[in-house]
C-alpha cells in the first residue's frame, strides 16, 4: 500500500495502496440499507484501524501509539490494554490484522516486520500481563521457495498457514509451520490481458490483497485490492478446495522502469479500486468494497460503503449499504452483528448494524 493518509496512519505503511469494487451481480432490489447506533466514539479510541470480535469481546488493534490492542466488552466497556510497538520480546511492529479462533478460544497476531505470529488466549486478554506465545516465525531471507509469503498469512484448525504468495507458483501458498511443506494454489491471471509489456514479476506485483479466516478456522476468503478477484478456500482436514472468481483484471496498467531492467506495473486515475477488506463468519463472508476509479476517490486509505455478502460456496447472497463510508468492517461469531469503522476530521466512530 502506498501510505494510510487518514489521521495517525500516514506514517505506517510504505506499501502502493491496491484498493476496492462494485460488483457486477447486483441489482437494486438486492441492496439491504442497514441503519447504524454508535458502539464506540473518539474520547474512547486511540488510532484504530484493525478490528476483531469474539463471543465476548471486541479488540481494536492501534497502528500509531504505544499500545497496540484495545480490549472491550461487548457493551462497550474498556477491559484493557496491552501489547507494546517495539522490537523486544512479545512486542509488535506492524500488525497486520487480528485474527479469532473459536476451536482454541486464541486470538492471532501477525508481524509483517518482525516475520512472525503471535497467539493470546481468549481467556488472558483482561491480564494486566497476558501470556503471548509465538506460534509461526520465518526468516524472510531463508524462504523455502522464493517469495512464498507476501502481504499476509493465516493461521487454520489444522495447525498449518495460508499466505499471499508473491511467486509465478501460485496466487496461494500452503504451509506448516516449519516451511517444510510448501504447497501452491491458483495461477496468476495471463498478464498480456493487463500489459503485455509487463513483466512477469511487475505483472504479479499488482496483486495485493487482504484477506479472513472464519472463527472454526476451516475457511479462508481472498480478495484483491486492485481486481474484481475473489478466492473462497475450504479445508476438509488436510484437503484443500480452491474457488477463484476472476471478474476484472487490473486496469489501464502502465509500465513504470526502474533501472537496471526492472520494471513495475503502476496504477492510473483511470485504474479501479476494488475490494478494501473481508470479514468471515463460519457460514457467511462480508467484503467491503469501493468500486470507484483512483481519480474519483478520495486521496489517502480506500473505503467503501457497500459490502457484498457471499456464502463459502461462493454463492453471492445480497448487498448491504452502510450508507457512509467506512474503513474496516468486522463480523461478529454469531452472524448476528456488523461493526464497521469511520474516520473523518472530527476522529473515529465504531458503528454497530444490527444484521
Amino acid at each position: 500500500r502506498d501510505c494510510l493518509l487518514s489521521r495517525g496512519l500516514g506514517d505506517v505503511y510504505k506499501r502502493q495502496v491496491l484498493l476496492s469494487s462494485c460488483g457486477s451481480q447486483r441489482s437494486k432490489g438486492d441492496i439491504q440499507k442497514l441503519v447504524p447506533n454508535i458502539f464506540l466514539s473518539d474520547d474512547a479510541l486511540n488510532c484504530p484501524y484493525y478490528m476483531c470480535v469474539t463471543d465476548k469481546y471486541f479488540i481494536l488493534g492501534n497502528v500509531k501509539g504505544d499500545t497496540i490492542l484495545d480490549v472491550f466488552s461487548l457493551g462497550g466497556k474498556r477491559l484493557n490494554q496491552f501489547l507494546f510497538r517495539g522490537e523486544g520480546p512479545n512486542e509488535v511492529l506492524h500488525m497486520m490484522g487480528i485474527q479469532y479462533s473459536s476451536v482454541d478460544s486464541c486470538i492471532y497476531i501477525p508481524d509483517a516486520s518482525r516475520h512472525l505470529m503471535y497467539r493470546i488466549l481468549e481467556q488472558e486478554l483482561e491480564n494486566d500481563n497476558p501470556f503471548i506465545s509465538t506460534v509461526f516465525y520465518y526468516n524472510p531471507e531463508k524462504l523455502p521457495d522464493e517469495s512464498a509469503i507476501r502481504d499476509w498469512w493465516r493461521y487454520m484448525s489444522n495447525d498449518k498457514l495460508f499466505a499471499a504468495c508473491a511467486s509465478p507458483k501460485g496466487m496461494l501458498s500452503y504451509f506448516d509451520k516449519n516451511m517444510s511443506d510448501i504447497s501452491f494454489y491458483e495461477n496468476y491471471p495471463d498478464k498480456d490481458k493487463v500489459n503485455e509489456s509487463l513483466s512477469e514479476w511487475a505483472h504479479i506485483g499488482l496483486y495485493q490483497s487482504c484477506s479472513a479466516v472464519s472463527p472454526n478456522a476451516n475457511n479462508l476468503i481472498m480478495a484483491y485490492y486492485g481486481s474484481d478477484i475473489l478466492g473462497f478456500v475450504r479445508l476438509h482436514g488436510d484437503d484443500v478446495s480452491v474457488n477463484f472468481q476472476k471478474k476484472k483484471l487490473p486496469n489501464d496498467i502502465y509500465v513504470a522502469q526502474l533501472g537496471n531492467g526492472n520494471m513495475q506495473g503502476a496504477y492510473t486515475g483511470e485504474s479501479m479500486r476494488y475490494y478494501v477488506c473481508a470479514t468471515a463468519s463460519d457460514e457467511s463472508v462480508y467484503i467491503l468494497y469501493n468500486g470507484k476509479k483512483n481519480k474519483d476517490c478520495v486521496p489517502g486509505v480506500t473505503r467503501g460503503s457497500i459490502v457484498k455478502c457471499y456464502k463459502w460456496s461462493g454463492e453471492w447472497i445480497r448487498d448491504l449499504d452502510l450508507g457512509k463510508d467506512m474503513l474496516q468492517i468486522v463480523v461478529s461469531p454469531d452472524d448476528k452483528v456488523l461493526f464497521a469503522l469511520e474516520s473523518s476530521e472530527d476522529g473515529y466512530l465504531v458503528l454497530r448494524y444490527e444484521l
